[in-house]
């Protein structure tokens, strides 16, 4: 029983002890999947890799040659699957046969390997030959070599199929092997295309195939070529010259006059001589004159007839146009100016000569066109050139006069083309600019090249001043225009006030002349005159020689004003001028009184003088005073009444004339006279002095207003102050008192007159009572149509007409 227990235990130990030394690792079922492949193929290598105790660590192979080569690990794949790939030529790039030796690897260290053969092919292929050039319609031979490694593709037991593509378009070809040549490919050329073209074989053997590549030249069978002509700028009359070669499988052909014909557009020409060439191998040189077209673009043509074979040749042809002149417009310069023309590819300069004159030949087109003289550049952007006869016009001017700027310069263009747009860059001597702050440009519109003037005004353009370089460059959007580069001058006034004080209701009257910087005059500038605080304004322009005059309304009160003169004139800088004048009202007195005052020796009598205030300002500190009459014979009354007086209003002075007893008959010139500090206002009367036994009067009354600069007459009905009848106060004051003393004066009067008149008295009294008396006439009649209200303004402060009617009768 013991036994049979011991057994037991050692069978269980042996069982269930650690495995080491006892482990089954095992490679097996190692493949390759394409045991034979083309370089550029790829294969898969495969295997299976088991341990029953441990775990497999690693799988790896080694490929090796004649020596060792590559290292490759295997991944794995599941179930104790592995596999690797060989990828040429990427990876593996050798042609050969090969064994492959995989080693499986576990985690006790110990490992296991198999081995096997695998093949690696190149199959390779090079044109050996090709016929080239190849003539369309012959047929083309293109030899290539076919190999697998380095051994050629023989048939009849390696036979690769071949397709030809020209220009990538598949053609027909047929193929043969000739152990000399190789594979032998053949196709025909009717069809094809004369020209340089790439031809692609593609060789297909076993599963692989094999491309390769070449240029090959297909040319006519009989070849034409025209390789220059002479000139494509032609103007009709030119003898044009055609350099031309013909072939035949390119052999030389003797050229003839009957295999050729020329044409412009749908114009033939006679061939004029046709010779070998002495610049072209084999070619000839055809001549023809050109015939007369339109300017621009044509076409030549040149045509060939050979056999069958025919062709013909065109050329793009230009007729050109002439482009002359003589650039300079009266300028001072006489040193060349160059005028660049450019368009497309097109690009000629052509230079005047000393005296301006220019000449070339171009296309019509379209052109940038650049006048270039030394700094001065005019660039003329899409200038449409289709004819040219003198069409540019160019005026430097270094001392010419631009009224109203000091410029340093003045430059003219005139253009007789359609253009879009300019540009010109003018320099500019900053010796001859006072401020270079100040620079600006302008432009003449109507510059007169003649007389080198500019007969309208210079206007400022836009423009952008370069200090640095002393350049300024212009935007133009129109030419034939005259530019100068320079500073403003200014325009000022010289003026003056007719008087320094004017009245309200005067015109203030100004005259002056307008000048510029150097003092010269400036014609047709505006001068705008306002009074400083007022809205009065007024204007006027100078005349042909600077001078103008111009009034202008005061303001409407007293005061000193400053009058602005605002003198401007493009482009001249405008300035201001200001005279000081004083507004003042009118001071003016009127003085109505009577003409003579009659009084004998010892008598007395009361005389009124009135005092108008006819200025248009009011009057203070009057004085009242007699002149020419003895102080003893009169006495002003108290006048503090008439110390003032305001504008339009009227004041009565009182005379009270006392003549002595002793009094010597006489006649006195008197004068009335009102007076302030700064005017003196006079009414003369004469003072007549009878005998004592006469009775005071006064006599020959004219009541008017005069001058107050020289004397005025005043009348007798004014002293006594009463009034005629109106036919309306008639009728609303019945047979007043008044009415009564009137009527009876009247009848007085006219009798008196009549009875004078009747009489003839002849001295001198009498004389002088008939002019009074034809006055007074005329007066009552004015007096009866008098307003009502003056009239009983005087009845207030004179006497009683019936009194003074009697006295008046009494002097007589």
């Amino acid at each position: 029983m013991r036994l049979q227990l011991l057994l037991i235990f050692f069978l269980f130990a042996s069982l269930f002890s650690p495995a080491e030394g006892h482990a089954i690792l095992v490679i097996n079922n190692l493949s390759v999947e394409k045991p034979n492949i083309w370089l550029g193929d790829t294969s898969t290598v495969y295997l299976n890799c088991i341990d029953n105790v441990s775990s497999v660590s690693s799988v790896y192979a080694y490929i090796t040659s004649t020596t060792f080569f590559q290292n490759s690990t295997f991944q794995p794949s599941g179930g104790g699957r592995y596999f690797f790939s060989i990828i040429t030529p990427t990876q593996f790039n050798k042609v050969g046969s090969f064994n492959i030796t995989a080693y499986c690897t576990n985690a006790l260290g110990e490992n296991a390997n198999s081995s096997t053969n695998f093949t690696v092919s190149n199959l390779s292929m090079e044109i050996s030959s090709m016929t080239s050039p190849v003539y369309i319609g012959d047929s083309a031979e293109i030899d290539v070599a076919v190999k697998e490694g380095d051994n050629f593709l023989i048939p009849p037991q390696d036979v690769p199929s071949f397709d030809v593509s020209l220009d990538g378009v598949s053609i027909s070809t047929s193929s043969h092997w000739e152990p000399a040549k190789g594979w032998v490919l053949n196709f025909d050329t009717k069809a094809l295309a004369s020209g340089t073209h790439t031809i692609s074989i593609t060789a297909r053997y076993s599963s692989t195939q094999i491309a390769a590549s070449s240029s090959i030249n297909i040319l006519p069978a009989v070849d034409f070529s025209v390789s220059d002509i002479d000139k494509t700028w032609i103007s009709a009359g030119d003898e044009v010259t055609a350099s031309l070669k013909a072939a035949d499988h390119g052999n030389p052909l003797q050229m003839k006059t009957g295999y050729l014909s020329i044409q412009v557009d749908s114009t033939s020409v006679a061939i004029t001589d046709l010779s070998p060439s002495a610049t072209v191998s084999g070619g000839y040189a055809a001549k023809f004159i050109a015939p007369s077209m339109s300017a621009g673009a044509h076409t030549l043509k040149v045509f060939f007839n050979y056999g069958n074979a025919s062709g013909s040749y065109p050329k793009n042809i230009i007729y050109v146009i002439p482009v002359s002149g003589n650039i300079f417009a009266g300028s001072e310069k006489t040193a060349p100016v160059q005028i660049r023309f450019v368009s497309g590819d097109t690009d000629k300069t052509v230079r005047t000569d000393s005296a301006g004159a220019y000449s070339i030949l171009l296309p019509p087109s379209t052109y940038n066109v650049q006048i270039i003289d030394g700094s001065t550049i005019l660039d003329i952007y899409g200038a449409k050139i289709n004819s040219f006869d003198d069409a540019i016009k160019y005026q430097a001017l270094a001392s010419g006069i631009a009224r109203g700027i000091q410029g340093a310069g003045i430059f003219f263009y005139g253009i007789a083309f359609d253009y879009s747009s300019a540009r010109l860059r003018m320099p500019y001597d900053q010796s001859r600019i006072n401020d270079e702050s100040t620079l600006r440009a302008y432009v003449c519109p109507n510059w007169n090249s003649g007389k080198k003037e500019c007969p309208s005004e210079w206007k400022e353009t836009d423009s952008k001043i370069d200090t640095v370089r002393k350049t300024a460059s212009i935007n133009i959007s129109s030419l034939n225009a005259a530019y100068i580069i320079g500073s403003p001058d200014s325009v000022s006034v010289e003026a003056s006030l007719q008087k320094d004080t004017y009245n309200i209701d005067d015109k203030i009257a100004i005259s002056g002349i307008s000048l510029d910087g150097s003092r010269a005059t400036v014609p047709d500038a505006t001068i705008a005159a306002s009074i400083e605080g007022t809205p009065i304004r007024a204007s006027v322009q100078s005349n042909a020689q600077g001078v103008f005059s111009l009034e202008i309304q005061p303001p409407a009160s007293e005061g000193n004003y400053s009058i602005v003169l605002d003198v401007s004139k493009s482009p001249y800088l405008p300035s201001q001028k200001r005279l000081n004048v004083a507004i003042t009202k009118t001071r003016d007195v009127s003085i109505i009184g009577p003409d003579t005052v009659r009084l004998g020796a010892g008598e007395s009598s009361e005389a009124q003088f009135r005092i108008v205030n006819a200025g248009q300002s009011d009057l203070s500190n009057l004085l009242v005073s007699i002149k020419g009459v003895p102080s003893n014979y009169y006495q002003i009354l108290p006048t503090d009444a008439i110390n003032s007086i305001k504008a339009g209003e009227e004041k009565t002075a009182t005379i009270r004339f006392n003549i002595p007893a002793d009094a010597a008959k006489t006649v006195l010139g008197g004068s009335f006279e009102v007076s302030k500090q700064d005017f003196v206002r006079k009414r003369g009367f004469t003072l007549t002095i009878g005998s004592a036994q006469n009775t005071s009067q006064a006599s020959a009354p004219q009541a008017q207003a005069g001058d107050v600069k020289n004397e005025t007459s005043g009348s007798i009905l004014d002293s006594f102050s009463f009034g005629l009848p109106t036919g309306k106060f008639l009728a609303s004051q019945a047979l007043s008192a008044d009415a009564i003393s009137l009527a009876a004066f009247a009848v007085l009067s006219i009798s008196t007159a009549f009875v004078l008149r009747k009489r003839r008295i002849k001295n001198s009294y009498a004389l002088a009572a008939r002019s009074k008396n034809r006055s007074l006439i005329f007066e009552i009649k004015s007096k009866i149509a008098e307003p009502q209200n003056l009239r009983n303004r005087r009845r207030k402060v004179s006497r009683p007409a019936s009194r003074r009617a009697a006295d008046y009768a009494r002097s007589w």
